[in-house]
């Protein structure tokens, strides 16, 4: 998760296909709460059957990466972070 996609390109050609790069854009909105954003993306990765992975956020994705890290810790899931 990143919020500058201009520098999203040499990371994808730098991973060389050995792993699953997934982009997420977020809505252009000041009404959504952290809570919501982590859960469109937590739904979103659901609904492509992305059970397992790493974040990779920073900016404005940091902060919607450590709730997910949060619930999913209060979930009883193995977090490192």
């Amino acid at each position: 998760m990143h919020g500058d996609w201009t520098l999203i390109s040499s990371f994808r050609a730098a991973l060389n296909g050995r792993v699953r790069l997934v982009e997420i854009t977020y809505p252009r909105t000041t009404e959504w709460s952290l809570d919501r954003y982590a859960d469109t993306v937590t739904d979103a990765l659901s609904t492509h059957q992305i059970r397992e992975g790493w974040l990779l956020a920073e900016s404005f994705s940091s902060q919607v990466a450590w709730a997910i890290l949060q619930r999913a810790k209060e979930n009883g899931f193995h977090c490192e972070g």
